[in-house]
C-alpha cells in the first residue's frame, strides 16, 4: 500500500506552458527558494537526461529539491520516484495572444521564416501554434517529446480535451496570465510563500510585437480554428479559476489590493537601482538553468 502523499517531502511541478509570463514567475521562484533547488528541463532533446538525474536526486543522490520548472508537459511526476508528493502548478494564457505572441517570438529568434504570415504559422508549427495548452496539459505535450517525434494533426481531438480538463482539476493552484496578482495571491496561500518575495517587475517581454487588432478576420479565423480545443480549455480554466476564488474572495482581495498597491511602488522604483528584468533572469538561467 501506497504511504499517505501528505507525509511525502514535496515536489512542486511548475508546468511552464510557453509565452504565459513563465520568465515572470520563475523569477519569483527563485527568490521563494534556494536557487540551487530549483530544477530546470525545458529543452526536449534533453528531458529524458534531465529527469534521470532529478531521480537520482530526488532519492537521495546529491542535493535535494523543492522545485521542477520544465516545458515537457503534464505527466512528469509519473517518472518520478513514490518518495514524493507532487503538486502541481502551471498558467494559461488566453490562446490566441498567446499564439501571436509565440509567433513573434519565433520570428525574433530566426525560428520562422522571416515575414511568414500568421496564419502560414500555425500551420507550419504545431507545436507552438496549434492547441498547446491542450496538447501541454493532457499528457501528449510529453508524450512527444519522450518518444523525440512531432504532434500529430489528427491527435487534437475532444478525447485530448477531456485529458486536459481532467489533469487540469488535479492541479493544487491553476494561474491565469490575464490574472497574474490573483493568481500569485493563491500560491502564497496555497504553499506559504513570503509576500515580499511576490514582488516583481516583468522578465522576457517581446519587443515590436504586432497587436491582435491589426491581424484580418480571416486570419484570426484561421488561428482561432487551429485553436479551437485550447479556446474551450481555457474558458473551463477561467471556471476553475473563480470557483477555487470565490471560496475565500474576501480574504484574497484584500491581500490583492495590500499587493497592488506595494508591487507598484516596486516595479516603479525596481528598475532605477535594479539591472533590467531580462537582464536579471539570463544572469539566473545562465547560473542554475544548465
Amino acid at each position: 500500500m501506497k504511504s499517505d502523499p501528505s507525509s511525502k517531502p514535496r515536489l512542486i511541478i511548475f508546468g511552464h506552458i510557453p509565452k504565459t509570463a513563465g520568465s515572470t514567475f520563475k523569477m519569483i521562484l527563485w527568490r521563494q527558494y534556494d536557487p540551487e533547488r530549483v530544477f530546470f528541463s525545458m529543452t526536449p532533446a534533453t528531458h529524458a537526461e534531465k529527469f534521470a538525474e532529478l531521480r537520482r536526486r530526488l532519492e537521495g543522490e546529491g542535493e535535494g529539491v523543492d522545485v521542477l520548472v520544465t516545458h515537457a508537459g503534464y505527466g512528469v511526476h509519473e517518472t518520478l520516484p513514490d518518495t514524493h508528493a507532487y503538486p502541481y502548478i502551471t498558467f494559461l494564457r488566453e490562446p490566441i495572444d498567446r499564439v501571436i505572441s509565440g509567433y513573434h517570438m519565433f520570428l525574433r529568434q530566426g525560428k520562422a521564416p522571416k515575414g511568414m504570415p500568421l496564419d502560414d504559422f500555425v500551420r507550419t508549427f504545431l507545436k507552438p501554434g496549434c492547441n498547446m495548452q491542450t496538447s501541454f496539459l493532457s499528457g501528449y505535450f510529453l508524450e512527444c517529446h519522450l518518444a523525440g517525434r512531432e504532434p500529430a494533426p489528427e491527435a487534437f481531438d475532444e478525447e485530448m480535451l477531456a485529458k486536459a480538463k481532467r489533469n487540469l482539476e488535479r492541479h493544487t493552484v491553476i494561474g491565469l496570465t490575464e490574472r497574474f496578482d490573483e493568481s500569485l495571491i493563491m500560491l502564497r496561500d496555497a504553499f506559504g510563500w513570503d509576500w515580499r518575495k511576490l514582488l516583481y517587475y516583468r522578465a522576457n517581454v517581446g519587443a515590436n510585437r504586432k497587436p491582435r487588432d491589426e491581424f484580418s478576420a480571416q486570419t484570426l479565423e484561421v488561428v482561432e480554428q487551429y485553436n479551437r480545443l485550447d479556446l474551450e480549455l481555457y474558458e473551463y480554466a477561467r471556471t476553475l479559476f473563480e470557483e477555487r476564488l470565490e471560496a475565500r474572495r474576501g480574504e484574497v482581495e484584500r491581500a490583492l489590493h495590500a499587493f497592488n498597491t506595494v508591487n507598484r511602488w516596486y516595479e516603479a522604483v525596481a528598475p532605477r537601482v535594479l539591472p533590467p528584468a531580462r537582464s536579471v533572469y539570463r544572469s539566473f538561467k545562465k547560473i542554475f538553468a544548465r
